[in-house]
């Protein structure tokens, strides 16, 4: 085993008649089923292994960049869903160049490193302040403007109250501390409640304004029989501006 292990010949011959064939004949199998097998095949494995797992973990990167936003992290299905209907081709391409540039931020964050803290605007401040603390919150995790300004604008008036939570959930958490933000959000609540309370009722008279406008109760009772035999008259309906000015009493009356 002079190729592999490199010590037989560095130790004297040893024939079939000397005494010491047997012990050497034991000791050369035995080296080279330790090292020659056990240990070498171990190293080799081991490498072969890392190997694979790098080529493993290379290719979860790459498909993990292939199919979300590097920066938001967001499924390339929705942008270019919502890229698609705002005549964008390549939506994917264009929201990673133009909207959310890796590279954008990273010089952004040179720059900071770069700059004097003394020289940094407000929020400049905070975002050294939270890299040199290891906080990210400053990252828009899950928000892209491209998207969220398309679904403001699009979203319908059913969404408006859920998005205004939005905004407000996203505005509260980039500027309240996270011991604060329990109160926050049961503030929140609150306002929301009031709101969609106020809602239905404005909801509710516009209905009822719209079912008096429609005539649906712009006439009066008969008047009673005014004697023998005589048929009920009928009142002549309600003038459009007595009509408009109960519809605006209710309206405020809910408000």
């Amino acid at each position: 085993r002079n190729g592999i292990i490199g010590l037989s010949s560095m130790m004297s011959s040893v024939m079939p008649g000397n005494e010491d064939w047997p012990a050497r004949v034991m000791f050369d199998i035995s080296y080279f089923i330790v090292y020659g097998i056990f240990c070498l095949n171990t190293i080799v494995g081991l490498i072969v292994d890392s190997f694979g797992a790098l080529r493993h973990e290379q290719i979860l990167r790459q498909r993990n960049m292939d199919t979300q936003s590097f920066i938001s992290c967001i499924e390339r299905k929705k942008i270019d869903t919502i890229a698609q209907a705002q005549g964008i081709s390549d939506g994917f391409a264009y929201h990673e160049s133009h909207k959310q540039n890796k590279w954008d931020y990273m010089a952004f964050i040179f720059y900071l490193c770069e700059t004097r803290l003394f020289d940094c605007t407000g929020p400049e401040r905070i975002i050294r302040l939270g890299i040199e603390e290891g906080d990210y919150k400053w990252i828009p995790l899950g928000h892209s403007m491209m998207l969220e300004t398309y679904l403001d604008d699009n979203g319908g008036s059913d969404d408006a109250l859920p998005r205004i939570e939005r905004k407000i959930d996203r505005i509260g958490r980039g500027v309240g501390a996270a011991e604060d933000w329990d109160s926050h959000t049961l503030a929140i609540a609150d306002v929301t409640k009031f709101v969609r309370s106020r809602l239905d009722k404005l909801q509710s008279a516009v209905e009822s304004a719209w079912d008096l406008l429609r005539g649906e109760h712009g006439t009066r009772p008969s008047s009673p029989s005014l004697g023998g035999g005589a048929s009920a008259t009928l009142a002549r309906p309600m003038s459009p501006a007595r009509q408009m000015t109960m519809a605006t009493r209710m309206m405020t009356r809910a408000l």
